[in-house]
């Protein structure tokens, strides 16, 4: 039986409760079925550290070694390598998980490509991700540890306002911003549309007291500018003053 020594660093401290973990192990594992055997997702890691030198996840681990694992946010503005998973090539475009309703609604609200369906498995979830680099958002941190993910974030927040400013900071989202031009319902693109083509579609007391429409290029949902739009409007005010 051999061991070898986890460091982890920052954030990574919430999976495994304490700074240091000593792992034994069988044979030769890889680093990265170490380091989920002490909780943490493979796609929180952006750095790895083993015995003073940078080394991929694939790394075989042998007995006595000493490894640092580190997250994204000790990665920015520091001299860590982001060896593991660039930073400057993180996605901006997402797929949350089936808990998440009112987080990808949020997220369409400004703007971010955010995919969900009530329904979806576990594998419909990582194959979007797969296909389409999307990162996964999710409180289930099992589904972060699926192989074939590259990106993803385990939401340390049940709360939907703190989710969507924790994902616009650790995905560096702030300048990408752009509010009202994604369906709120379905992720579709809203194009300004005449009244006269939707004149048809709209309640009585909407066709006499409004003029401007936008038009969800996908579902055909149509927005205007009511009171809804107006509590859309503070709840945009509200969520930047948090960044």
């Amino acid at each position: 039986m051999n061991t070898a020594r986890f460091e982890f660093e920052g954030s990574l401290q919430v999976f495994t409760g304490q700074p240091e973990v000593e792992k034994s192990f069988h044979l030769n594992p890889s680093a990265k079925d170490l380091v989920e055997s002490c909780g943490v997702p493979h796609v929180e890691v952006f750095g790895l550290m083993v015995n003073g030198r940078e080394n991929p996840l694939s790394y075989n681990v042998s007995g006595g070694d000493s490894l640092m694992v580190i997250p994204k946010e000790i990665i920015d503005g520091s001299n860590y390598p982001d060896n593991i998973r660039p930073v400057d090539e993180m996605p901006e475009w997402f797929v949350a998980d089936v808990h998440l309703g009112k987080l990808a609604r949020l997220l369409r609200l400004t703007g971010i490509d955010t995919l969900y369906n009530n329904s979806a498995s576990d594998p419909e979830i990582v194959k979007n991700a797969v296909q389409e680099n999307r990162a996964v958002l999710t409180r289930d941190v099992g589904l972060l540890k699926h192989g074939k993910l590259s990106y993803g974030h385990w939401l340390r927040s049940t709360d939907p306002d703190e989710q969507l400013s924790d994902v616009i900071r650790y995905f560096n989202l702030s300048s990408k911003l752009s509010p009202f031009s994604r369906c709120m319902s379905c992720n579709g693109h809203l194009k300004s549309v005449e009244k006269a083509d939707v004149e048809a579609e709209l309640p009585p007391r909407v066709q006499k007291s409004f003029e401007e429409f936008m038009q969800c290029d996908q579902c055909g949902k149509i927005y205007w500018k009511g009171s809804h739009y107006d509590k859309l409007v503070d709840k945009v005010r509200e969520i930047k003053g948090t960044l």
